[in-house]
């Protein structure tokens, strides 16, 4: 079975197809996980290609390592990228309840979580608003992200009206008695 190039050239040929993908990936044209198999499988085949192995066993070694890494790294990211758990599971159970700010939370972009309490459990968080969020502060919890909770301080709810709001009336276009 002829492959093209001679058996020697191959290890060349994989180094080169390497290379490529790994510009690929550093210019984030494509999801990283199937560029990164085949820049892995890549170079396992030229490897094996090193080491006198048949441009057949090369090819075969390549696809296996290639299926494998997609395989593997699909299954990690599922089981342990996914925070997307719904409302009610998990973390994501205190998203929408109050806490209390127990060491005080400055804003993200300082890169300093403060520590809130909620549901008896501490946790880390941060805050949005460009303000340093006192101890003692109550807080809702607007999200959960990986391990620290993204909190926000809790808006005024709009008041009701009160006895001495005025509310319209409707007018009594009617004529009045005895009125011409």
């Amino acid at each position: 079975m002829d492959l093209g190039p001679s058996a020697a050239l191959w290890p060349s040929l994989w180094l080169v197809v390497a290379v490529l993908v790994a510009l690929v990936v550093r210019r984030r044209l494509l999801d990283a996980r199937v560029p990164a198999a085949v820049l892995v499988g890549a170079l396992v085949a030229a490897g094996v290609g090193a080491l006198d192995g048949s441009v057949t066993v090369q090819a075969v070694v390549f696809a296996v390592v290639v299926a494998a890494w997609v395989g593997v790294t699909w299954r990690w990211r599922t089981l342990l990228a996914d925070d997307r758990l719904p409302v009610g599971v998990g973390g994501n159970r205190l998203v929408g309840m109050t806490a209390e700010v127990v060491e005080p939370i400055a804003p993200r972009r300082d890169d300093r979580g403060g520590q809130v309490r909620v549901e008896g459990e501490t946790w880390t968080a941060f805050t949005t608003d460009d303000i340093v969020v006192p101890a003692g502060s109550v807080v809702v919890v607007l999200a959960v992200e990986g391990t620290r909770l993204r909190v926000g301080t809790p808006r005024p709810p709009t008041a009701p009206p009160t006895a001495t709001t005025p509310l319209a009336r409707p007018t009594d276009t009617s004529p009045t008695p005895g009125a011409h």
